[in-house]
């Protein structure tokens, strides 16, 4: 959420960061829980079903670098788990 990309975009729609990463999550069709004990973000967080972003914003956005971490030992493949032919 450090991304200048994020903040160009959520400064020149008025909307937070959070509510640009939460809104292109949902254009995605990534499932994802929200939640805030913050009133106000609990609202901002609504309010992302209001508005969609561009096809440049989008584009700008799909260019931001990835850092992908897996902690621990890796899912275990269908072969590992499965205790017959497939």
């Amino acid at each position: 959420m450090e991304s200048g990309v994020l903040h160009d975009v959520a400064a020149a729609r008025g909307k937070t960061v959070a509510q640009v990463v939460l809104r292109w999550l949902y254009e995605q069709g990534v499932c994802f829980v929200a939640r805030s004990y913050n009133n106000e973000r609990l609202k901002q967080n609504m309010e992302i079903f209001e508005w969609e972003l561009s096809e440049e914003e989008k584009g700008m956005i799909a260019t931001i670098p990835q850092r992908r971490v897996s902690l621990g030992e890796r899912d275990k493949s269908l072969e590992e788990l499965w205790d017959d032919d497939i």
